[in-house]
């Protein structure tokens, strides 16, 4: 496929007008991207004009690094060239719509670059003075061009001029007209994928579990299970083993319901708890914690090892061709952010694990048209992960009730079956497991504050820029919520945690519904406040440039971390530690991530800042293909940025976790449509 592409584009003529055209973009974007919206030069508006200040940063920014700013402009002349070629011949489909994406892009990383050269500032950081506006601009330019052409060589390579994805002839050889009961032919676009008519065997619903695919995991995963012995953790998963030994923490005050005999809440999945202590009592009774502590880092490495390996099983089944599996298996094994989580105890990987298996059952809904559904083991197959997910991530309930409502409609023809799989598990969970099972054990239920880290952080920042300014009648309802004289100091750009944390769950229903009249009000006052306080809380996880360690790379000790609270003589038999001998390697394990993290093409996989235009570009791939059911599997990912947008860090990488497992199942989809279903 690779092969007919290059082939394709041999026959395509290149004008000169057009090199020149692409060698000025070149020029432009190589600059743009090379120089910084900060003021390098220390000159002002005062003491030099826009255009002298302009050009001095340009100068500087360019003569770091000769050599990058020069295979810079190599590669996008390159890229440039291609792209505009294959667009005077109009071989890509709705360019337009990679134009809106394209400008999305750029906008989000020129607003970060705002804020982070601002320091948690504001976004009225771009258009301080002149000179910034014009670095700014640029910038915004070159991203912007960036961006779209690589999105039209994409868009060329991948689906094609005719809107059809690239098949090599074998696959479209052996696919087989079907009609769908549900009203869709399965000989479209959207039901070509994987569905073969001419074999029921391969549409019974069935795992696959391949010893080869799991050994060659497990083998490549063990070295960082035998540098971080016993295991990683955060400081949620040992906040979870104190509630389970009855040690009261913060988390104990961020519910509303309180007592001396309660001891766990519901702010972490109580299933959970139960597990991280029962592992932690079994190293007790073995004569050290640790000991606990790393058989349950066993068992969870072996669990997810198999999950991939189902997933890859499944991938073959369907006629995912062995090159495309490789590739799946090849990112799994060798991507550092798979083994540092399959060896850390958190909620986030076991949710994430039991996400990718529901995309599974949703991909065959897809693949079989809804005719799966009619298979009593695939439905009870969904109501065992769908639980599952909803037992290890309290908001999996929303994202399932949103696909279990998608499903519904889409495939109405199995309402019963959809019902009895999909939304009954929801309601039993969220009125009988959370409102009759963990009353009936004692455990408090999570805080409202959890859902409302954007204005309880809008406040924050309100009060620390525009206090003089509130009413003595605003300053009473915000006061009923929050601790209003403390919010300026509590307020931290990038993290929620210490505004939320000091909600007052005994805040009465009205007290809350004056609380939101003030934020609203308060919020047409000084709308660039607000903007800035959700931004400065987001603006990571759409930033390419981010870069940070993508996995926890120790135990957490938050009871050594907090020795007046908790004394190591009374606390210290909890106390789970590393081999102090093996620091050294551990040390060079987490550099070794943050160096792959940072390079070309291979950080792609660990970049949090690129999943948002991944998923976008798909969606414009579903539009051009005319594959909209194939949405239903997508929606995880849009939910997953969605719930982002709520939560209390910025840029975190476990709250986009579910994305980074969906990775493989990408990868394996892409190289398959490049080389079809028989290798």
């Amino acid at each position: 496929m690779i092969h007919n592409k290059i082939e394709e584009f041999r026959k395509l003529k290149i004008d000169k007008k057009t090199i020149i055209n692409c060698l000025i973009i070149a020029l432009v974007v190589s600059v743009g991207l090379n120089i910084s919206i900060n003021n390098m030069t220390g000159m002002t508006e005062k003491e030099a004009t826009i255009s002298m200040m302009l050009m001095r940063n340009v100068v500087i920014g360019l003569s770091s690094n000769r050599m990058g700013l020069l295979l810079c402009l190599l590669g996008i002349f390159i890229i440039a060239l291609v792209a505009e070629t294959l667009l005077t011949y109009k071989l890509v489909r709705k360019p337009g719509v990679l134009r809106v994406i394209a400008w999305f892009f750029a906008l989000a990383q020129v607003v970060s670059a705002a804020y982070k050269a601002s320091n948690g500032g504001s976004i009225t950081f771009l258009w301080m003075d002149g000179s910034v506006v014009l670095r700014s601009f640029l910038l915004l330019l070159s991203y912007m061009l960036m961006a779209y052409y690589v999105m039209v060589i994409a868009s060329w390579f991948f689906i094609g001029a005719d809107g059809d994805v690239c098949l090599s002839n074998q696959e479209t050889d052996s696919d087989v007209t079907t009609s769908n009961p549900s009203g869709t032919d399965l000989s479209s676009r959207e039901a070509n994928d994987n569905l073969s008519g001419n074999n029921m065997e391969n549409n019974k619903w069935k795992l696959s579990f391949k010893l080869r695919d799991f050994g060659k995991i497990v083998l490549a995963w063990l070295p960082y299970y035998l540098i971080y012995y016993p295991g990683t953790a955060n400081e949620d998963s040992i906040i979870q083993i104190m509630e389970f030994f009855h040690v009261r923490s913060y988390i104990n005050d961020l519910s509303a319901v309180q007592g001396a005999n309660i001891f766990i809440t519901d702010h972490h999945p109580y299933i959970l708890t139960m597990i991280f202590g029962a592992f932690s009592k079994l190293g007790l009774a073995l004569g050290n914690i640790t000991i606990g502590f790393a058989i349950y880092i066993v068992i969870h490495f072996v669990f997810q090892a198999a999950v991939f390996t189902v997933v890859l099983g499944y991938l073959r089944r369907i006629g995912w061709g062995e090159k495309a599996v490789k590739a799946a298996r090849m990112v799994i094994m060798f991507v550092p952010i798979y083994p540092l989580y399959a060896i850390c105890m958190l909620k986030d990987n076991i949710y994430s694990a039991f996400v990718l298996l529901v995309a599974i059952g949703l991909i065959e809904i897809i693949r079989t048209a809804g005719e799966v559904l009619n298979q009593k083991k695939f439905l009870l197959y969904m109501w065992l992960v769908i639980s599952c997910m909803m037992f290890t991530k309290v908001y999996g309930k929303y994202v399932m009730a949103v696909l279990a409502v998608v499903c519904f409609i889409w495939y109405r023809k199995w309402w019963k079956e959809i019902a009895i799989s999909f939304i009954l598990p929801v309601l039993l969970f969220h009125f009988i497991y959370q409102g009759v099972f963990l009353p009936a054990m004692n455990v408090a239920p999570g805080g409202l504050q959890e859902a409302m880290s954007v204005p309880f952080q809008q406040t924050a920042r309100y009060m620390k820029e525009y206090g003089e300014e509130v009413t003595d009648e605003e300053y009473k309802a915000i006061n009923a919520i929050l601790p209003v004289k403390k919010l300026a100091k509590l307020y931290e750009p990038e993290l929620s945690n210490r505004v939320k944390e000091r909600y007052n769950q005994q805040a009465t229903k009205k007290e809350l519904k004056n609380y939101m009249k003030v934020w609203w009000n308060m919020g047409l006052k000084h709308p660039i406040c607000y903007i800035d306080a959700t931004l400065n809380n987001i603006y990571d996880y759409y930033d390419i440039n981010r870069t940070t360690y993508v996995s926890y790379t120790k135990i957490n000790t938050y009871l050594q971390d907090n020795v007046d609270k908790y004394p190591e003589n009374e606390y210290g038999w909890l106390y789970i530690e590393a081999p102090e001998e093996l620091e050294e390697a551990r040390y060079f394990v987490a550099q070794a991530t943050l160096i792959l993290e940072k390079t070309p093409v291979l950080g792609w996989f660990m970049s949090v800042g690129l999943l948002p235009y991944i998923v976008l570009f798909e969606l414009y791939r579903l539009l051009v293909t005319k594959r909209g059911r194939e949405l239903l599997v997508w929606l995880i990912p849009i939910l997953t940025m969605g719930i982002c947008l709520l939560s209390p860090e910025n840029g975190n990488c476990r709250y986009v976790l579910p994305m980074f497992y969906l990775v493989p199942l990408l990868i394996g989809r892409v190289v398959r449509d490049l080389y079809g279903a028989r290798n």
